[in-house]
């Protein structure tokens, strides 16, 4: 085995014993967040044959208490083991897109620091973990990204519809994603297949509730509560970045690092067209990402756990920068870097020190 292969090998060993870490730590020891029962709540309602917004009060899209009413979850824990399902998925996920925006001798890095900067960060598995519409809407952001750099617009309109269907500010990435193909893909008609994806997504997210009066009343009423619980506070948002940040500090030196190292060394071995389509996804995924988190940033109590489901877009665009630019740095800075950092602000996690 070659010094280079022994190395990464011996990376992923060390990411795979902190993964174990922070899934154990998030889904036995975390502590009870009272939207859990919420979730799991609604989904049981869902399951006794109720209809959200008309039925009960449920200020989310429709799709988790559906996917969850199917699933065999009898408590707390099973709901956690559930959601960590979809969080795996969504890392994998998340993996496969960051490792189309690079050349293949960095998909191996690529992938190291993706999985290092989400699976061992202690922060981004816990709210991962727990039954909110995190780790569903994350999976849906992020295979509608994959699905994007794949061609496939149709479909991936879809998901990002049904990740709107989830938590419903994530519509926002749907229509930047849209703006974007109609710019700079119009002559192609990318965006009437990505746009007629969106209509299909969303009618079969919302169209039974938005054709029965008492559920689109129901579904009107909850975003009203939502916004009229008071006005933007600058002190409170500033507040949920501090910690928000506290939360990714990883992901921060990740991104620094690659920053000073300089120059990026692009994409060997592939085409110039792939290096503009790898910089088109990643501009069109960088503005659905700033203008999710303006939004959840506005809202009248913009917590800091809002963002999650956009961190796996942040960590791809972190991961591909830092692929392309250590590849000359040698191999601890390769594949150890990432690992470790993301293991040293796990373990010294303020969660961890609370639990």
């Amino acid at each position: 085995m070659k010094r280079k292969e022994f190395m990464m090998l011996g990376a992923w060993v060390l990411a795979g014993v902190v993964a174990l870490f922070t899934v154990v730590f998030a889904v036995w020891w975390g502590g009870v967040n009272q939207d859990e029962g919420w979730y799991l709540y609604a989904a049981r309602l869902v399951g006794e044959g109720k209809v959200p917004y008309r039925d009960f009060f449920f200020t989310q899209g429709p799709i988790l208490p559906y996917m969850y009413s199917v699933l065999p979850i009898h408590g707390l824990l099973s709901g956690r083991l559930a959601t960590l399902a979809f969080s795996a998925f969504s890392v994998l996920v998340s993996i496969a897109f960051a490792r189309r925006l690079v050349g293949r001798e960095r998909r191996g890095v690529v992938s190291l620091t993706v999985f290092a900067l989400l699976v061992c960060n202690l922060y981004h598995m816990y709210f991962t973990s727990i039954p909110k519409t995190y780790a569903l809407g994350t999976l849906f952001v992020m295979l509608g990204f994959l699905l994007l750099s794949r061609g496939w617009n149709f479909l991936s309109a879809v998901s990002f519809a049904f990740a709107s269907g989830t938590r419903i500010s994530l519509v926002l990435i749907l229509g930047v994603v849209g703006m974007g193909l109609l710019v700079s893909r119009f002559r192609q008609l990318h965006w009437l297949w990505f746009g007629l994806g969106g209509l299909f997504g969303l009618f079969l997210v919302y169209g039974f509730f938005a054709m029965d009066p008492k559920s689109l009343k129901g579904l009107l009423a909850a975003q009203a509560y939502h916004a009229g619980r008071g006005g933007f506070d600058p002190f409170f948002a500033v507040g949920a970045v501090s910690r928000l940040v506290r939360g990714y500090l990883a992901m921060g030196a990740v991104m620094f690092t690659a920053v000073a190292i300089g120059k990026s060394v692009g994409l060997d071995g592939d085409a110039p067209a792939d290096r503009a389509e790898s910089l088109r996804l990643r501009w069109m995924a960088g503005l659905g990402f700033t203008a999710v988190f303006l939004l959840q940033l506005s809202a009248p109590f913009p917590y800091d756990d809002y963002q999650v489901p956009l961190m796996p877009i942040l960590a791809v665009l972190v991961a591909v920068p830092f692929a392309n630019r250590v590849s000359d740095h040698g191999v601890a800075m390769r594949y150890w870097f990432p690992v470790l950092v993301s293991g040293m602000c796990a373990f010294g996690s303020p969660l961890m020190q609370e639990w």
